[in-house]
């Protein structure tokens, strides 16, 4: 019986963890894809949605931001969706 009631915290842990997660990903705009999203590249491998295995994003969405009221050049702006892994 013990064994049963550990596995269903588990699963409740996991499921409630997925709920909590998927609420952060999707207040900022973006969902977390399970593979690589094909249509934003990245090479910044420190950030926490990178696909690991090729230099692409894993979100489904990012958002671009600005340091300045107008943007002038590349380097005024930056990936809004980094997460520090």
């Amino acid at each position: 019986m013990l064994k049963i009631s550990i596995i269903f915290q588990y699963i409740n842990y996991s499921m409630v963890k997925k709920y909590y997660c998927s609420k952060i990903y999707k207040r900022r705009g973006a969902i977390m894809n399970t593979d690589h999203n094909n249509s934003i590249g990245c090479i910044v491998n420190e950030c926490k949605f990178h696909a690991k295995d090729t230099n692409h994003c894993t979100l489904n969405k990012i958002q671009v931001t600005k340091h300045e009221s107008m943007a002038k050049d590349v380097q005024c702006t930056d990936c809004g969706s980094f997460v520090k892994e």
